[in-house]
This record gives structure tokens, sequence and C-alpha cells, in this order.
């Protein structure tokens, strides 16, 4: 019989599930409940239930193959019970395996260590040393979660046991009661510190799994929808046209899993379906093509040779919420927001002398002629450089190109006056 160096670390990983249970009976309930009493006793009958929980969805993951490919399988592309099709990125047919010789089912892979394809492989893990794939993934999200639940009452028994000795140190309790030895001490930080140091590194991959499961993806798939996501971001591909077709909702994602009565989830049992064909979303047409057919025509794309669309920001598709700002704000001919006064706001403040032959703010803010603006007042059908001068007023004139009406007019129902430009405005600022 062979033995590789995944044995080792599977033999390692059960000694360390040993020591922690057993240290944090032997040296934290036991000591601070005064030996075996009933209080002990009720304490550790459940910490052993989890702690045999534990081990034996360990040992199920280890021992349970995570799937293989049927001999001679081949994929169905037409028929009712075709759901989806998972295609190559590269020529957009039926995936394949050249080391295997075989075809892919959907979301199964090759794995280099185990040397051979697995169904709805997630990753491969060297602690259950074996790939983690469909038939034993749902013992391994047990186990994820009663390592966390095993260790975090552990951790708790055992820092109470930490202070119970700090404190009895601190109060001088010791001289009517034994205080521990040496080796206890040791034995207690040393299951402190490796029980809090599992519950980290543990918790945080049963993070991302708990995740992954509740919106059905592997960890593979995740790494490819963070590329189509990406994609979508640049606006390479367009949202409608790459939901991911095996989130079915998340109560459903969960029975995918650990089956369909919510009773026995925590209870070790083989995973539903048989890791060839899965259900995809509701309102998908059958059957689904994945990756997408836009994915795969922008991953195959020569480089530098994509062009983004240009975004074209009308005054009709602004939002409403943003409507009254758009018509009250522009831009000015340095780049500056600026006030967007209305022709009627205009003749109001004329009224009042706010617009003067000696005033400097209009010439400077809103006659533009010789940087060649063509900006639009919001609202009005003037450019800017129609604007004319009249007295203290300061207006539009008919349409851009129109000669402006002479001086010698003595009608009082038509603007008279003459063109103001940027020179002539510095002209009269120096008489």
């Amino acid at each position: 019989m062979s033995f590789n160096f995944g044995q080792i670390i599977v033999a390692g990983v059960s000694l360390l599930i040993a020591f922690l249970g057993i240290s944090c009976q032997v040296y934290a309930v036991i000591p601070h409940y005064g030996g075996w009493n009933l209080t002990s006793i009720s304490i550790l009958i459940p910490f052993n239930i989890l702690l045999f929980f534990l081990c034996w969805n360990y040992y199920l993951t280890c021992i349970t193959d995570p799937g293989k490919i049927p001999e001679n399988w081949e994929p169905k592309l037409e028929g009712e019970d075709v759901t989806i099709i998972e295609v190559k990125k590269k020529n957009n047919e039926p995936r394949f395996c050249r080391t295997c010789a075989a075809f892919k089912p959907p979301r199964s892979h090759h794995c280099s260590s185990c040397e051979r394809c697995v169904l709805k492989m997630d990753h491969h893990c060297p602690w259950v040393n074996g790939c983690v794939g469909h038939h034993n993934y749902g013992y391994f999200i047990r186990f994820l979660f009663f390592v966390d639940v095993t260790c975090s009452v552990c951790l708790y028994l055992l820092c109470v046991r930490a202070y119970e000795v700090y404190d009895d140190s601190v109060h001088f309790r010791y001289w009517y009661k034994p205080y521990p030895s040496t080796f206890e001490l040791i034995m207690l930080l040393l299951a402190t510190c490796g029980d809090g140091l599992v519950l980290i590194l543990v918790g945080f991959l049963s993070g991302q799994q708990f995740w992954s499961m509740s919106v059905n993806t592997t960890t593979i798939e995740g790494w490819e929808n963070e590329k189509i996501d990406e994609m979508v971001s640049k606006g390479r591909i367009e949202k409608d046209k790459v939901n991911y077709p095996y989130h079915l909702g998340v109560l459903r994602n969960i029975k995918q899993v650990l089956g369909d009565n919510p009773w026995l989830w925590l209870w070790p049992s083989p995973v539903p379906g048989d890791g060839l064909n899965y259900p995809v979303a509701d309102g998908l047409k059958l059957p689904v093509i994945w990756p997408p057919p836009e994915y795969i025509v922008e991953k195959n794309r020569p480089p530098n040779t994509f062009v983004p669309k240009q975004r074209i920001v009308k005054p009709d598709v602004i939002p409403a919420s943003e409507q009254e700002l758009y018509q009250r704000h522009r831009r000015g001919s340095e780049g500056y927001i600026v006030p967007n006064i209305s022709m009627e706001q205009r003749e109001k403040m004329s009224d009042f002398g706010m617009y003067s032959d000696a005033s400097e703010d209009f010439s400077e803010n809103y006659i533009d002629d010789d940087e060649g603006s063509d900006d639009y007042v919001s609202g009005q059908g003037y450019p800017r450089s129609s604007l004319y001068y009249r007295g203290s007023n300061a207006y539009p004139y008919g349409e851009e190109g129109e000669d402006a009406p002479s001086d010698d007019s003595d009608t009082d129902d038509q603007p008279i006056g003459q063109r103001i430009t940027s020179v002539q405005m510095k002209a009269m600022k120096t008489e």
C-alpha cells in the first residue's frame, strides 16, 4: 500500500483535533468545575457530541470519492432533460479533457494533483488528501460548520479556565487549593493558542464556502465569474446577457448541497443528484450555453481592438432628480460651474441696476466671443455669442449669425444697440 504526504497531513489534522478536544476537557472543564460531577458532565456530553460529528464528517470527507466521469460519457445537446451545455472558451465546442480523453460534464474540472477530472470540482484540499467535489462537498460543509462551533465552545472553556488561574493567583487563593502544575499551564496555553489559530483560519475558509453554497458557485466558478464581472464593469458585455445560470435562490441552493429536509442538514447524508446535470434558474432559455457567447467573443478578441461605446448624455435622459440642477447650472468657458440665469431673471436684475455700464462680472462670466464658444442658454434658442448690449440691459437677439439692429432705430419695441464683444468691452473699460 502506497503512502503519500497527503496521508501524513490527514494524520496530523486528526492528532490536532484530538489534542484540542482532550486538552479542553482535561485541563479546562474538569479542573474548573472541581472534577467529575453533574455540572462538568452536563458540559462534557454536548461538547463530545459536537466533537464526534466533527470527526465523523471529516472522516467522510476524506474517504468519499468526489465524483468520477462515467466511462464513455458524452454530453447531450438536445432533449427535455438537457438544461445546460458548457463549452470551451476557445472554439465554443463541448468541453473535452485531452488528458483524460473524455468529455467534461457541467461544472467538472481536471485536477492535476489527483490526475483526473472531478465532478463539480470546488478545489483540491491537502487537509483531506484529495479534491472536494460533488459527492463529498456536503460532508465538507458540515465539517467546517462543526469545526467553527466546536472550536468556539472549546475556546470559551479554555479562556474561562485561564482566567480562573489568573484570578486565583492574583487574590492568593492557592494557599488553600492546589496550584496547577507547570505542565498543566503549558498545555492550557498551547491549547488556547492552537484553538484560536484554528478558529481564525478555518473561519475565513468557512465564510467563503458558506457564501459559495448560498449562491451555488464553486471556488473555480467564482474566479470565472469575477472575470465576467470585470468585462461587464468595463462595458464590454451587457449585464443582462451574462446571468449566472446555477443561482436558484438561497434556499434551493442550500438544498442542492445538504438535502431537501432542513431538519437533516446537519446529519451526514449524501449530496442529491449524480453530478452530471444540474437545474438552472427559472426564466432562462433551455439549454443554457455557458460561458455565454458574448463572453467568449470578448475573451478571444485580439488585444487593443476593443472600442468602448461613447456615452451620449442628453437633457431628456437626465434623471428627474438632477434635471433641476442641470437647468440651474452650466459650465463656463474656463471650466467652472456657474449659475445659468434665465432671460426673465436677467431683466429683473437689470431693473435693479445689477447690469450697469460699469459692470465687469457680466462681460467676464458670460461674454466669450474670442473663445469661439457656442454654449446655449438653458431653455433658450440663442447661443452666448448672440448677446447684445442696450443701456444697462443685456439679452439675446435673433438667431445665431443674424445682424443686430442699428443704433439709429427709434422704436422701443425692439432691442437697439451694438453687439458687445470681449475686445470692445475691454476698450470700454479703458475709456
